[in-house]
C-alpha cells in the first residue's frame, strides 16, 4: 500500500518483494506441494516484473523521442489540456539517429495553432476545424496544417479557425460548444462550415480509453439518448473498482493490456457513445449557427471501423468524406510510404493536407 500511495512507478517494486518473499520460502518450506506454489509463485511475479520494467523502459524511450520547448501544456477544465495563450513551441521528434520532424507551432492568444489572418471583408463566411493532431498539425509547421492550406488556397475568401488539438477527440469538440469557447472565438461572425477530422482512434478517447488527457471532459448517455456532460475522465472515484483502476494504471503492463491492446477493438456501446457525441456536437453548432453545415472528414485506418463510423454517422444524416477515398494511392499511407511525416509516425505530412484542402475547396466549401 505504501509503494503504491507514495512510489510513482511502484509495481516493479511490489513484483521485486513479492519475488523475495516467494523465493525464500520455495528455498525453505520442506512440504512438496507448498514449495512447488511458492516456485511457481516466484516465476509468475519474476515474468510480471520483468514484462513491467521491460513495457516501463519502452514508455521512457518514447517519451525521450518527443521534445518540445516553449511552453508547456496546462489544465483547462473543459478541454482536458491545452497549450498557453500566445505561445511559439518548438517541437521535434526523433527516430532512432533520424529526425522525423523540427518544427514550430504558433498559438494565438485563444491558444489556438494560428492560420493566416482573413481580409477585413471574408466574403464567403467562417470555416471552423475540430480534431485531434491530424487538425492541428502535429509535426508541421504552420503554414502546412490543413486549416492553413484551406485557407490559402481559398485566397483568403473565409475566416478559418482551428480548434483541434493534439490528443483531443469529438468530446473536446463538444465540450467547446456547449461551454462557450466556440462562441468566444467566433465572436459577432457566424460559422459557415465545420469540419471535424475524425480517426477511429477518436473512439477509444471518448470513452476514456487512453492513457492521456485524464483531464478531459466525460460523457454518458442520458435517458433520452443524447449524449450529457457529466464531469471529467480524473474526476475522484466514487466506487472501490474506480479506486483500484486508478492505482493499477500506475502500471506499465496494465497501462499496455487496457490502452494499446483494447484500442484495437471497440465494443457498440463505445461506438454508439462516439456517434451520439458527433452527432449532439453538430445539433448545437447547427442550432448555434443556423445555416451552417458540419461535415466529417474521415481518415481510415486499414480495418472496417471508418467505414461502421461513415455508416453511422451517414445515419444522422452527416456527411463523410473518406480520406481514402480522396487520396490516390491511399495504401501506400497504410504502408508507411505516403502521405505520413515517416514510416513510425502517421500524422499526415504536407502533401496530404495540400491535397485535402483542394478537396474541399472544390467540394465541401461553396
Amino acid at each position: 500500500m505504501a509503494a503504491l500511495k507514495h512510489v510513482a512507478y511502484p509495481f516493479g517494486w511490489i513484483a521485486a518483494c513479492w519475488l523475495a518473499c516467494f523465493t525464500y520460502c520455495a528455498l525453505h518450506i520442506r512440504t512438496t506441494a507448498l514449495r512447488l506454489i511458492c516456485v511457481n509463485g516466484a516465476i509468475f511475479t519474476l515474468a510480471i516484473g520483468l514484462w513491467e520494467v521491460i513495457l516501463h523502459y519502452r514508455e521512457s524511450v518514447i517519451r525521450r523521442t518527443h521534445l518540445s520547448e516553449g511552453a508547456v501544456a496546462v489544465k483547462d477544465d473543459w478541454l482536458g489540456w491545452a497549450p498557453p495563450p500566445s505561445t511559439v513551441i518548438h517541437a521535434r521528434r526523433t527516430a532512432g539517429d533520424s529526425v522525423v520532424f523540427d518544427v514550430r507551432y504558433t498559438n494565438d492568444s485563444f491558444r489556438l495553432r494560428v492560420v493566416p489572418p482573413p481580409p477585413r471583408w471574408h466574403s464567403k463566411g467562417t470555416v471552423a476545424f475540430f480534431g485531434c493532431s491530424f487538425a492541428y498539425g502535429a509535426g508541421l509547421n504552420d503554414d502546412a496544417t490543413l486549416p492553413y492550406q484551406v485557407s490559402a488556397a481559398s485566397g483568403g475568401s473565409y475566416r478559418v479557425i482551428n480548434f483541434a488539438g493534439g490528443g483531443y477527440g469529438p468530446h473536446q469538440m463538444l465540450s467547446a460548444l456547449e461551454h462557450g469557447l466556440v462562441d468566444k472565438v467566433v465572436g459577432r461572425d457566424s460559422i459557415t462550415y465545420a469540419v471535424y477530422e475524425a480517426i477511429p482512434g477518436h473512439i477509444a478517447r471518448a470513452v476514456g480509453r487512453v492513457p492521456f488527457h485524464k483531464h478531459a471532459p466525460r460523457y454518458r448517455l442520458a435517458s433520452d439518448g443524447r449524449a450529457q456532460f457529466v464531469g471529467r475522465f480524473d474526476d475522484p472515484p466514487t466506487s472501490r473498482l474506480g479506486w483500484l483502476r486508478l492505482k493499477l494504471e500506475k502500471s506499465a503492463l496494465f497501462r499496455f493490456l487496457v490502452y494499446d491492446r483494447q484500442r484495437a477493438w471497440v465494443s457498440d456501446a463505445d461506438l454508439h457513445l462516439y456517434l451520439m457525441i458527433v452527432r449532439r456536437s453538430r445539433d448545437l453548432l447547427v442550432a448555434r449557427y443556423p445555416g451552417a453545415r458540419f461535415e466529417v472528414l474521415l481518415w481510415g485506418d486499414g480495418s472496417d471501423m471508418d467505414q461502421r463510423i461513415a455508416d453511422g454517422l451517414g445515419g444522422f444524416r452527416i456527411p463523410v468524406h473518406r480520406v481514402p477515398d480522396i487520396l490516390p494511392d491511399f495504401e501506400d499511407y497504410l504502408r508507411g510510404s505516403k502521405y505520413r511525416l515517416s514510416r513510425t509516425d502517421a500524422h499526415p505530412d504536407s502533401v496530404a493536407n495540400a491535397l485535402l484542402a483542394r478537396y474541399l475547396i472544390a467540394n465541401v466549401l461553396h
